[in-house]
C-alpha cells in the first residue's frame, strides 16, 4: 500500500507521510505529542558537538590560510591540482573515514562531511580534493583491496600523490 503526496499535504508532513507508506512510526513533528509549527521534532539536536564545532573551525582557519586569498582566481577546468591535494593529505584531511590500520583518519561519516563542506565554502575545487581524497575509489581500495593493493595504492593515494578512479561495465 503506498500514500500519495499532493499539494494538500503540508510540506511539514511529509515525513509523516513517507514513513506511513514504509510502516515506520512517525517523525513528524506533530507526533508524539509536538504541536503544529513546531521548529523540530522532540528530542532532535542539530547543534554540533563541540568537537566537531572545534574541527569545523580549525578546518576553516586553515582553508582561510591556504585557500581563501586564491580561492576564485583558479579557472576550474576539471583538474584537481597536485598542490592542493598533497597540501590536504598532509594536513590529515585524506582518508578520515578510512580505518587507522589501512592508514586512514579513522572518523566518522559526519567528520568527513563537515571537513569537505568547510573547505568548499572557502575554495570549491579544494572541497571537490577534500572529496577526492575521502570518498568514491579511493575508500573502495580501503574497503575492498586486498593487502598488496592497498600497500601499492593506498598510501599514496592518502599523501595526495595519487588520484583513483574506477571502471564498470
Amino acid at each position: 500500500e503506498s500514500v500519495e503526496i499532493s499539494s494538500e499535504h503540508n510540506p511539514r508532513d511529509f515525513l509523516a507521510v513517507a514513513a506511513a507508506s514504509y510502516n515506520l512510526p512517525s517523525i513528524s513533528p506533530t507526533a508524539n505529542g509536538g504541536a503544529r509549527g513546531a521548529e523540530e521534532p522532540p528530542g532532535m539536536d542539530f547543534q554540533l558537538s563541540e568537537y566537531h564545532a572545534d574541527l569545523v573551525a580549525a578546518t576553516r582557519e586553515l582553508a582561510r590560510g591556504r585557500f581563501g586569498p586564491t580561492a576564485y582566481t583558479r579557472e576550474d577546468d576539471g583538474v584537481l591540482p597536485r598542490e592542493y591535494l598533497t597540501f590536504l593529505a598532509e594536513q590529515g584531511l585524506a582518508g578520515i573515514t578510512i580505518p587507522v590500520e589501512d592508514g586512514g583518519q579513522g572518523g566518522k561519516l559526519l567528520d568527513a562531511v563537515l571537513v569537505i563542506e568547510t573547505v568548499a565554502q572557502v575554495c570549491p575545487i579544494a572541497g571537490d580534493c577534500v572529496q577526492a581524497l575521502n570518498f568514491g575509489a579511493i575508500q573502495q581500495v580501503a574497503k575492498n583491496g586486498s593487502a598488496a593493493q592497498k600497500a601499492k595504492h593506498l598510501a599514496p593515494g592518502l599523501r595526495g600523490e595519487r588520484l583513483f578512479s574506477i571502471g564498470m561495465t
